[in-house]
């Protein structure tokens, strides 16, 4: 958890993210002074697919991750249940573990291209829900 806050946070600064996110509050402001925010029909279909955009990147970021240790967990299930006698509960864990953390290492080539795709659609976004 703490890697990927590094990373997120690092990629974040080093593609330029923080002055745009800046760039779009100054200008919320200058249009919509604090306390006089309405949200319109524009701003709640911006909302919803932000959101969307969201929940789909961190789905498409986790599932390797996540049909690899499911596949790891049935084949050691059925390696426990063909063989009673090994003891892979001890052994499951540290291969689990290691497994994980080779394809999170793999998969980290991949995130700055899937944080700027997601930035690319984001920004957009919440430039529609801030504007006038």
């Amino acid at each position: 958890m703490v890697l990927a806050q590094t990373l997120t946070g690092l990629l974040f600064f080093a593609s330029g993210l923080d002055r745009e996110v800046l760039r779009i509050f100054a200008h919320s402001l200058a249009t919509h002074p604090p306390g006089q925010f309405a949200l319109t029909g524009s701003a709640a279909d911006a909302m919803i697919h932000l959101s969307s955009t969201v929940f789909s990147t961190g789905l498409r970021l986790v599932l390797p991750l996540l049909a690899l240790l499911l596949m790891m967990e049935i084949s050691l299930a059925l390696l426990a249940r063909l063989n009673g006698q090994l003891q892979l509960l001890q052994l499951s864990f540290s291969a689990k573990m290691l497994a994980s953390l080779g394809l999170l290492a793999w998969l980290v080539l991949v995130f700055p291209n899937a944080f700027r795709h997601t930035a690319d659609e984001l920004l957009p976004a919440l430039g529609r829900i801030f504007s006038p």
